[in-house]
């Protein structure tokens, strides 16, 4: 289970004062640009005009979930109105019988008239997180629900585009109604047998092609696969079914299908991930949302099984690829994340799913630093602030040294790339490591690294990319500086043949660490 936690500072506390102060009031005034708040008067009124993309409600579910996390960590007058309005016509538009969707209760379309694109029930799954997040559109969220049970409990029906299954268990285990487990797993049973339509000649693309359980790879749309997996993982724990399918596809992801930063999709002509080991860096597609998927899946394999290295793989992705996604300074985000070239941010898309995404994760981050399992506290991530009642420390990941004051036992995560890690003085391995009651010092590793890749990726042969802790570090103006807070022209795999000592001259301690 997860743990209550703060963050109050270092890197962590900056970035989500960010989110707070900029990204989600600029959020607001984005979403009411779109006509998303016109749309729900309009479904609220009984039909008008639809402005925007068939699935625009999703954007301002994931808004109004980081609304909820940031309430439940701190009042704020400014949030509190902005919140109090949308739960308001979101309850004034849902439909007597739970039905939520403006793009079909504005124009009087059919609804589920077209599961594979139109995201009906992924749009209802982002309002139940929404609920989940802000107690007050809790109702909504589980007329929302009970209305999906309702309708395809026992009527064939999968989305084209997975969300609401991690959504339902996420509901389930808020309010024990198995009904919305029951129907979790019956989306996931549904899908892989090819009865949705195919699309770029194949059922590939919406993860159609083989059942969860049958699964050994990923593959097709990124962002699908792994949201699916998301829900499939949740299923399983709730069911006691065995993970292996899914520990056999996430292997894939990593072994064959991730870039350096932890990000994912290389085909950014189907938003996919590609065949194995093709990761051209020039031509990264890497969205967002698929790096922010990735750590929501790797969050629920973590706490199913405990192992380091689901972690491991968090702290990459939050510190590189997701981050990478919003600009150090403004609201200017990007959708695509290439690893050499320029980083193409902007201030909003029209179809905006990675703003919004990248907010609710910020406000929620602090539930991802620490499980506790029988008593016992695991730390898996590090911030200073207060996680489970223990005080922790750190200038991380500018800095390796990560103070704790515990009471009681606490489990430590080492990384694996950490060469050398000392616990009070006492080498450690990766991994994790036991530090009792009292006040301690864990020193991570930060030496720059050279990384080679592997042979079997030929866009990167005879190239090198260099880290320094959990992040991956770039060229940028003959300068070593972190991924993501890369501005202009940057270049992570390097050709052996520049110059190495011109390399580590730009690797200076000003240069490599903490972005001014």
């Amino acid at each position: 289970m997860t743990v209550e936690a703060t963050i109050d500072g270092g890197l962590w506390a900056e970035r989500r004062r960010f989110n707070r102060e900029v990204l989600i009031p600029d959020g607001e005034q984005r979403i009411r640009e779109a006509g998303t708040f016109d749309n729900l008067r309009a479904a609220a009124a009984g039909g008008g005009e639809h402005r925007g993309l068939v699935y625009q409600d999703s954007d301002l579910h994931k808004w109004v979930e980081a609304l909820g996390w940031e309430l439940r960590t701190a009042p704020s007058p400014a949030l509190q109105r902005m919140a109090d309005e949308v739960t308001a016509l979101l309850t004034a538009a849902q439909a007597s019988d739970g039905y939520l969707d403006t793009a079909f209760q504005v124009t009087g379309h059919e609804r589920y008239r077209n599961l594979a694109d139109e995201h009906e029930i992924y749009c209802m799954g982002h309002l139940i997180e929404a609920g989940l997040a802000h107690a007050p559109l809790l109702g909504v969220a589980r007329r929302a629900a009970d209305h999906l049970v309702a309708t395809f409990t026992d009527r064939w029906g999968v989305c084209g585009h997975p969300e609401a299954e991690l959504a339902l268990v996420k509901l389930y285990r808020a309010t024990g109604e198995r009904a919305y487990l029951e129907l979790a797993a019956r989306f996931v049973d549904r899908r892989g047998h090819r009865r949705l339509p195919e699309r770029f000649g194949s059922s590939t693309y919406l993860v159609d092609r083989v059942p969860v359980r049958e699964q050994t790879e990923v593959e097709g749309h990124a962002v699908r696969q792994l949201y699916l997996n998301c829900g499939a993982t949740d299923v399983f724990v709730e069911t006691g079914e065995p993970l292996d399918p899914l520990l056999a596809a996430w292997t894939d992801m990593v072994e064959r299908k991730l870039y350096i930063t932890g990000g994912v999709g290389s085909d950014g002509a189907h938003e996919a991930f590609g065949a194995p080991f093709a990761l051209d860096p020039a031509t990264a597609y890497v969205e967002t949302c698929a790096a922010i998927a990735s750590v929501f899946w790797s969050w629920r394999l973590l706490q199913a099984t405990g192992e380091a290295r689901f972690a491991d793989l968090i702290e990459r992705t939050l510190l590189n690829a997701v981050l990478a996604g919003v600009a150090p300074d403004r609201s200017d985000y990007a959708y695509a994340n290439t690893l050499h070239g320029t980083p193409d941010r902007r201030p909003w898309y029209a179809c905006a799913c990675c703003p919004p995404n990248l907010m609710r994760l910020l406000a929620s981050l602090h539930t991802y630093l620490a499980t506790e399992d029988d008593g016992v506290l695991t730390l898996h991530q590090y911030a200073t602030g207060t996680v489970g009642g223990v005080r922790v420390r750190t200038d991380y990941p500018w800095e390796g040294r990560i103070e704790i004051e515990a009471d009681r036992p606490v489990r430590l995560r080492v990384p694996g790339w950490s060469a050398r890690s000392r616990l009070d003085g006492a080498p450690v391995a990766p991994g994790y490591v036991v530090a009792g009651p009292g006040a301690h010092t864990l020193e991570l590793d930060l030496r720059l690294r050279v990384v080679e890749p592997d042979p079997r990726v030929s866009s990167i042969r005879e190239c090198v990319a260099f880290e320094r802790g959990p992040l991956v570090l770039c060229l940028q103006d003959e300068a070593l500086v972190p991924y993501a807070f890369a501005e202009r022209a940057l270049r992570v795999w390097i050709p052996q043949k520049v110059s190495r000592q011109s390399v580590w001259a730009a690797s200076s301690p000003s240069t490599a660490s903490a972005p001014t």
